[in-house]
């Protein structure tokens, strides 16, 4: 894969990420509920305090209409980053998912918005600088960025005794929102609950070797996605799937290089 797949790739999957993480934004900004967590009178009080923003721009972004029109634009400049890749396309795509994490005082969902970020970042650069050599090494950044999330993970859960044991999956799944009947097998399985924890222990610290291979690329590319399907299903967490999805054109890339 060279530069310029792997910049087109990662493009359209971030913009179909986005354009989704727009939906569900225009979803949720009807909510009452998301009104009174993240209130206007709270809002402003924060922004007041924390933000070195002009008053307008604070006022807009803590009123009840912001993250409508934020989500929309998101969907908006999605589509349009589908049609028209661009380092202008990405860069306001990273402005507007900036400001929204701000109308949540921080992000929304975490990791994932952090992943969005730092892929719009790598294509604003990648397509912005593609011919003076930055765009190289902005790919090179991002998948450092993906490979060393996993192994950070894995890191963590290996000293973690809950996780070496199996009890960590199980607490998570009698926390799903969801009941499943196969969720409920799982949970009684303690083999099965210790074997996937190791499982997924070993190849997210394994998981920075993709770099030097691309068949191991593809090969943890595949482990990955499985991971994060399974983490739809049983915890509702889409948004992961999409930003990590986004940030493999980059490992592809750089199997290139070494």
């Amino acid at each position: 894969m060279n530069l310029n797949q792997a910049l087109l790739l990662c493009g359209q999957m971030v913009s179909l990420g986005l354009f989704l993480s727009g939906v569900e934004f225009l979803r949720i900004s009807s909510k009452p509920e998301v009104h009174r967590v993240w209130s206007p009178e709270i809002l402003r009080l924060e922004f007041k305090r924390s933000l070195p923003a002009p008053d307008v721009f604070k006022r807009w972004l803590a009123s009840k209409g912001s993250l409508r029109q934020l989500a929309l634009a998101e969907m908006i400049l999605a589509v349009a980053a589908l049609i028209s890749p661009s380092a202008p396309m990405y860069l306001a795509l990273f402005v507007v998912h900036f400001f929204i994490c701000l109308r949540f005082r921080g992000t929304f969902n975490g990791g994932s918005d952090q992943m969005f970020l730092q892929v719009l970042l790598s294509l604003s650069i990648g397509f912005g600088f593609y011919k003076s050599g930055l765009g190289k090494w902005a790919l090179v950044y991002l998948a450092v960025q993906l490979l060393y999330s996993y192994f950070k993970a894995g890191l963590s859960k290996l000293k973690s005794p809950s996780w070496r044991s199996g009890l960590a999956v199980s607490s998570f799944l009698k926390a799903s929102p969801y009941r499943l009947e196969l969720k409920g097998r799982i949970e009684r399985n303690t083999q099965l609950l210790r074997l996937g924890s190791w499982a997924v222990i070993v190849a997210e610290i394994l998981m920075p070797l993709s770099a030097f291979n691309l068949r191991a690329a593809f090969l943890f590319c595949g482990a990955a996605l499985l991971f994060h399907l399974v983490n739809v299903g049983l915890f509702g967490l889409n948004r992961f799937f999409w930003a990590w999805l986004s940030a493999w054109p980059a490992v592809f890339y750089i199997t290139t290089l070494l």
